[in-house]
């Protein structure tokens, strides 16, 4: 019951300190964008700028701006979507000063999964004003047949080392599956020009397409009319694109690393490696296993995750109650 009044009295617009909603696509501006989104369905108000001086109330701060908030969090209440945490991506020993100032001084710190609120609690984030909201997928009714050749993968994400795109495809170039298939990565090829140069280098006569960044709509069509999805990315806080293939009902073979093994365990036909070899051996062993991938298909589609958008705009909802 007290929930509920604090609930019904918290202010309804929301101001976001976040990139561009249409910006360049990635993980944390993706959920950004259908936060806002789901907000905004629910009778919100959501506004989004770039700096915390354009606020009229609360302010919520994405972590890609962490460094022009040194030393401010004490002028203004304002909560930190830590989607991103240099030291902790880095693997860095010690907290770089903004940081410490943010770990110490947003009222709330808001993650996407459990494996990143351990993380910065283990930093010395306070575990009581730590919370997380869980990413929602999209509504897509899974592809319910595909023809058995070519088996089509999918790896999503900025094309760039974090995401280990180079490793999986150097070691698909030294040992590719036997049979008929098709690697398509759909991601931004401009954030590290030079990486993706050597991924499509090394990707020269295979059957690899590069489709570069595509709307979310298009990318989710592709995952769900994909044999498997991939993922060699080193670390993810999250990793929406595994969530949203398991949603869809396609088997996910992934790297370890952060959040993905919580994730990837949820529906017990996905696959974990502990390196991109790993990744790309297990994804020639289904290609060369028709009957093993239909039936780890199967299973993907008679256990898919339906928490929706909406499930987490009311999640956040209740965080920002607390937060007021």
């Amino acid at each position: 019951m007290i929930v509920a009044v604090a609930v019904a009295d918290v202010e309804r617009h929301h101001w976001f300190v976040a990139p561009p909603l249409d910006g360049p696509i990635t993980g944390g501006t993706l959920f950004n964008r259908f936060l806002v989104e789901a907000l905004e369905s629910l009778g919100d108000q959501v506004s989004v700028v770039g700096s915390v001086d354009a606020c009229e109330g609360f302010a919520w701060i994405d972590s890609l701006y962490l460094p022009r908030m040194e030393g401010r969090w004490t002028q203004q209440p304002a909560g930190l979507f830590v989607h991103y945490l240099p030291s902790v991506f880095e693997g860095r020993s010690e907290l770089t000063p903004f940081e410490v100032d943010a770990l110490a001084g947003a009222s709330t710190l808001m993650c996407t999964g459990a494996w990143m609120r351990e993380a910065i609690i283990g930093l010395g984030a306070d575990a009581e004003r730590t919370a997380v909201v869980t990413p929602g997928v999209h509504a897509v009714e899974p592809v319910a047949s595909l023809p058995e050749s070519p088996v089509v993968a999918v790896v999503v994400g900025t094309v760039t080392e974090r995401k280990g795109i180079l490793p999986l495809l150097e070691a698909l170039r030294v040992r590719m599956p036997v049979g008929s298939w098709r690697l398509e990565v759909l991601g931004d090829l401009r954030a590290d020009a030079d990486y993706a140069s050597a991924c499509q280098r090394t990707a020269d006569g295979m059957p690899v397409v590069f489709r570069g960044a595509i709307p979310p709509p298009r990318a989710r069509e592709a995952i769900a009319a994909s044999h498997m999805l991939l993922s060699a990315a080193s670390v993810e806080s999250y990793g929406m694109a595994i969530a949203e293939a398991q949603a869809f009902g396609v088997p996910v073979v992934a790297r370890r690393g952060g959040h993905v093994a919580q994730l990837v365990e949820t529906v017990p036909s996905g696959l974990l490696a502990d390196d991109a070899a790993g990744v790309a051996r297990a994804f020639c062993e289904l290609v060369e296993d028709p009957a093993g991938l239909a039936a780890r298909r199967h299973l993907s589609q008679g256990l898919r995750p339906r928490r929706t958008w909406l499930d987490a705009a009311r999640e956040f909802r209740l965080l920002r109650a607390c937060a007021s």
